[in-house]
């Protein structure tokens, strides 16, 4: 049985060797298409009994089955798909036989019947036949070599329908027991037909294989496959079964099997498989050309026909808006959503005003005004502007607070260089002398309550920029509030989407001219401009408007109106077009709304106010006047605030050391505060002021205090 079983698999590879030779003269075939059919092949079951007995039928022998082969068929239908490029889903459906021959001999000891002082050893025969088969879906992945070779492998899920079984035993005719018969006087005993009462009726496998196919007609769409099967079997065929050791039960057995499958598939395509033929390539290469010069003429008659209309085409539309959250996240037709925050921050102003080499001269960057428009100056306007901006109104702001204190005194201490003094010893103090005319002349102050010095700082100058930092007037008052910071309260707003991206599309057949982009919204008076952009003749692929979370920005939406975006675009022969208006939903939600909805709400104060040395981490401020500033941050605290101190440095000096040296400042001030649970941040080299400048480096020399209290 097994000689015949191989004499089938020789025949199998003998056929597909032969289809190969005629097929590798084709030119290159089609790409892979679906294929629907049938199948059958002869199956090789290979069972490993572990066992000896099953509940029912007699039992076997001292020893258990062992292996055992049963010969069987199987049949069915199979459809393919192809899913990417070379790889399809192959399903197949089908009956599988399972049959198994099991058979075991034992030996008997028995007396002779014709001598009664002769014993006789004779060969008992147990014979099993299980006759078994399942209904079964094999659903497999299949990856194709070329178009006609393919690789299969995937899972086997059955149900076990056929079930029945023949035992015997048998007592082989030899020379020596020819005369020997069982007790009913035949040589076969314990025969018994019936079906397994404990056999498994669900039966999984992992199946794979390989298939060839050989087209049976010109265009390949009938193919005969050669095909190679294995399932190696998941779990038991029956519970149950017993073992047995040395003629004793030794509990539970197994009963596992395999199989190994050869056969044919016939299979049917919608599409042409086989290669054309070098007559059949020549002539859809003509009638291609043919077709290709018609369509060639075609285009060229209407292009012609629609140049002039085409040059005067002109249009543009916004074809999306995209949200760009603060993670990187993008919503596609976002809404804005803006919440207010009651905040307040201040300008720390540097007690400093700074000169160029060899000069006495105010720089321009210092404003000056007319005498005539010291009544309108107004240090509370500075809110409006930057840090760095307010701080140049410096003279402004001590002449004005100056007016209003009449008690306030200060003293201008100058100072210069080394390399100065030996060309103008009395060049620190000019200085000085300019600052006190510039406040006498435009803000009327008395002489008498400015007071003029100089002094020399120590220490050996090593670079440009400390020279630039030493050519400077300091001043100093007996009236703290003569220098100090400007504070002021504010609404602070966060806006999600941090950006949004506005895609445009133009089409300018002539040639664009010139855009322009613009962004507004009603605010219950008028419409406000929030952004706009415009280009000559070339224009982004995507617009990029970035929202300011900011007090002065002007940019940001103030009302539940949504926001409207408009474009316009010109063409070189003047010819304009505008898109309809695309509205941007949003929503506000104000302080105002949080208290009366009784939402969750922080108040944002944010302190700026510490200035240091080259360097160091030692505050420059007077002692008083860092008491009396760290004792006005203490005293708004609250127990569930939530404090951040982030110490920055100029760009001197490297990255690790700047990053200490930040780390250093921040501790230097949460020692001052000492507030119990404050987190302390380094931050390092900052640019958020010029480094170019000697004002520019002070003013990246601090420490930012952040303040979350929540509101109920």
């Amino acid at each position: 049985m097994k000689t015949r079983f191989f004499l089938l698999l020789l025949l199998f590879f003998s056929v597909a060797a032969k289809a190969q030779q005629p097929l590798q003269q084709d030119s290159t075939p089609h790409t892979h298409t679906t294929r629907y059919g049938v199948f059958g092949s002869a199956m090789a079951n290979f069972h490993d009994a572990g066992f000896a007995r099953v509940p029912g039928i007699a039992s076997c022998c001292p020893d258990n089955y062992g292996a055992a082969l049963g010969l069987d068929w199987s049949a069915g239908a199979l459809w393919e798909m192809p899913i990417a490029g070379a790889l399809s889903i192959a399903l197949r459906a089908g009956w599988y036989g399972l049959r198994a021959d099991l058979q075991k001999n034992s030996t008997v000891i028995i007396t002779d019947p014709l001598s009664s002082s002769r014993r006789l050893s004779l060969t008992v025969e147990h014979s099993l036949r299980a006759n078994l088969g399942m209904a079964a879906l094999e659903p497999m992945l299949s990856y194709r070599v070329g178009t006609y070779f393919a690789l299969y492998a995937g899972a086997s899920l059955g149900a076990v329908l056929g079930n029945s079984y023949q035992y015997q035993e048998t007592l082989p005719n030899t020379n020596d027991n020819s005369n020997i018969v069982f007790e009913n006087g035949t040589k076969t005993r314990n025969q018994q037909i019936g079906a397994f009462s404990t056999l498994n009726t669900f039966r999984t496998a992992l199946t794979g294989g390989l298939g060839y196919e050989i087209p049976l007609d010109s265009l390949g769409k009938t193919l005969l496959a050669v095909e190679v099967m294995y399932s190696q079997g998941l779990g038991q065929i029956a519970g149950g079964v017993l073992a047995r050791e040395n003629d004793l039960p030794a509990g539970a057995g197994s009963w596992t099997a395999n199989s190994l499958r050869a056969g044919f598939a016939l299979k049917f395509s919608p599409e042409r498989t086989t290669a054309y033929s070098e007559a059949e390539l020549e002539a859809i290469t003509q009638k291609a050309g043919q077709k290709k010069d018609s369509v060639i003429k075609i285009k060229d008659s209407t292009i012609a026909g629609l140049r002039p209309i085409v040059q005067k085409a002109l249009s543009v539309e916004i074809a999306s808006v995209v949200g760009i959250m603060p993670d990187g996240k993008e919503v596609p037709n976002p809404t804005v959503r803006v919440e207010e925050f009651a905040a307040s921050k201040s300008h720390y102003i540097l007690n400093m005003v700074f000169f160029t080499d060899q000069s006495a001269l105010l720089p321009s960057r210092y404003r000056r005004i007319p005498s005539a428009e010291r009544q309108r100056f107004n240090v509370e306007g500075l809110a409006e502007s930057s840090t760095i901006n307010a701080y140049y109104n410096i003279l402004n702001i001590v002449g004005k607070r100056m007016s209003d204190n009449a008690k306030a005194k200060i003293t201008l201490l100058g100072y210069a260089t080394s390399a100065e003094n030996a060309i103008d010893k009395n060049l620190a103090l000019k200085r000085a002398e300019n600052l006190k005319s510039y406040l006498q002349d435009t803000w009327k102050i008395d002489g008498k309550r400015i007071t003029t010095q100089t002094s020399i700082i120590q220490g050996t100058i090593t670079d440009e920029r400390e020279a630039e930092e030493r050519r400077r007037v300091e001043i100093l008052s007996d009236m703290p509030e003569i220098v100090e910071e400007v504070r002021f309260d504010y609404t602070h707003r966060v806006i999600t989407p941090s950006v949004l991206r506005i895609e445009p599309k133009v089409f300018a057949g002539a040639g664009l001219k010139q855009w322009e982009f613009e962004a507004t919204q009603f605010n219950g008076r008028d419409y406000r401009t929030l952004a706009k952009q415009e280009g000559g003749n070339t224009i982004p692929n995507a617009l990029l408007w970035k929202f300011d979370n900011t007090a002065t920005t002007d940019s940001l939406p103030e009302s539940n109106e949504p926001i409207s975006l408009r474009m316009r675009v010109e063409d070189v022969n003047n010819k304009s077009d505008e898109t309809l208006t695309n509205t941007i939903p949003v929503e506000l939600r104000t302080v105002l709304k949080k208290q009366q909805a009784k939402l969750y709400d922080e108040r944002l104060d944010t302190y700026k106010v510490f200035t240091f040395s080259l360097g160091t981490d030692a505050i420059m401020a007077q002692d008083e006047a860092v008491k009396r500033v760290t004792n006005a941050i203490r005293s708004t605290l609250q127990p569930n605030a939530k404090v951040v101190i982030i110490g920055y440095t100029d760009t001197r000096g490297t990255a690790e050391g700047n990053q200490r040296l930040s780390e250093q400042r921040a501790d230097a001030v949460a020692r001052l505060l000492a507030f119990e649970g404050a987190k302390v941040v380094g931050a390092g080299a900052t640019d958020l002021h010029n480094n170019a400048t000697p004002e520019g480096r002070f003013y990246n020399r601090f420490v930012q205090i952040d303040v979350r209290t929540p509101v109920r």
